[in-house]
């Protein structure tokens, strides 16, 4: 049961990880989208997405953790708020 659950598993995040990666690409009608997507599973295009959780480490692909705050700001606006 469990190697079966983690290839399950596997799947879901390979598809998951498919649709988060292909979802802002333009210039693409509907057809020619589910088209490459099917392209994707069978192997054909983006086999790099099988295997990384993340394409690369740019700013791009990476979530938005450069937009995220400073640490440091945070605990001084807690601190502002508890004086007041």
């Amino acid at each position: 049961m469990k190697r079966a659950y983690r290839r399950y598993k596997k799947e879901v995040k390979f598809k998951k990880r498919v649709y988060i990666w292909t979802k802002g690409i333009w210039g693409h009608t509907p057809q020619e989208h589910e088209n490459w997507i099917k392209e994707i599973f069978e192997g054909k295009s983006c086999t790099f997405l099988r295997t990384t959780g993340r394409p690369c480490n740019c700013w791009m692909c990476t979530y938005k953790k450069y937009d995220r705050p400073k640490k440091q700001d945070v605990q001084k606006d807690i601190w502002e708020r508890l004086d007041e």
